[in-house]
């Protein structure tokens, strides 16, 4: 496993995947 907001769709992270690769991507 590497990182897991980047590479989990669905993890439990602090962070939605969704709201951490829209700030990410801008």
């Amino acid at each position: 496993q590497q990182d897991p907001t980047d590479t989990a769709p669905e993890d439990p992270g602090p962070v939605p995947t969704s709201a951490d690769k829209n700030p990410h991507r801008r």
